[in-house]
């Protein structure tokens, strides 16, 4: 369905501008959860570990490298959305005509959301089975290092159900809307057939 009105494109550039700054966010957090993982892989090296936990100190690495891998992953994803997304706003032609474009964006922030989901969860289930460890480094360090790498992977996780869902309502919406209009119409043609048919008869 066109969108060509001028508040209808200004309305759809104002949604995707807040999508946008919100997966910056997401992308921005991503990358401090990326430094801190960083920090901890190179500390469990270090001589703050002991040496009889060696075995436990190897794992704990492993893990670190896993959740910077899973992290990057999630920023960059997460900006180049929302890059797109700037791009949409700058460019406010593309939202017009067919709808194409919007169609594209809400797509693709549904392939988004599952990879935010399935990586957030990953690292919040693994984060969360070291607890013990992260304790060791909070408490030498006075810094929250598992409540922040924890709580922030199931946040991530959790926006990106949301991002999901609310994806997949608005093309179960848009679809919805397109079939009644596609039926409006040809409901309308019904009837002015109908009613020319007296006059051609006669």
């Amino acid at each position: 369905m066109p969108l060509n009105t001028t508040r209808a494109v200004i309305q759809m550039r104002l949604a995707i501008l807040f999508l946008a700054i919100t997966w910056l966010a997401l992308a921005g957090i991503s990358s401090a959860t990326v430094r801190f993982a960083v920090v901890l892989r190179d500390r469990a090296k270090s001589d703050l570990v002991n040496s009889s936990d060696s075995i436990l100190d190897i794992t704990f690495q492993s893990l670190m490298d896993k959740v910077v891998v899973s992290m990057v992953v999630v920023a960059l994803v997460s900006a180049l959305f929302s890059i797109f997304g700037f791009v949409l706003v700058i460019y406010p032609k593309w939202l017009q005509g067919d709808g194409t474009a919007r169609f594209y964006y809400i797509c693709i922030e549904i392939v988004v959301s599952l990879i935010v989901l399935s990586l957030g969860g990953y690292v919040a289930s693994h984060v969360h089975g070291f607890q013990t460890s992260f304790e060791f480094f909070d408490s030498a360090s006075h810094f929250p290092y598992y409540k922040i790498m924890y709580y922030g992977a199931v946040g991530q996780a959790a926006f990106g159900v949301l991002g999901a869902i609310m994806s997949l309502l608005r093309l179960a919406l848009r679809g919805l809307r397109d079939h009644w209009l596609s039926t409006r119409t040809e409901l309308q043609n019904s009837q002015r057939r109908f009613e020319l048919l007296p006059r051609v008869g006669l």
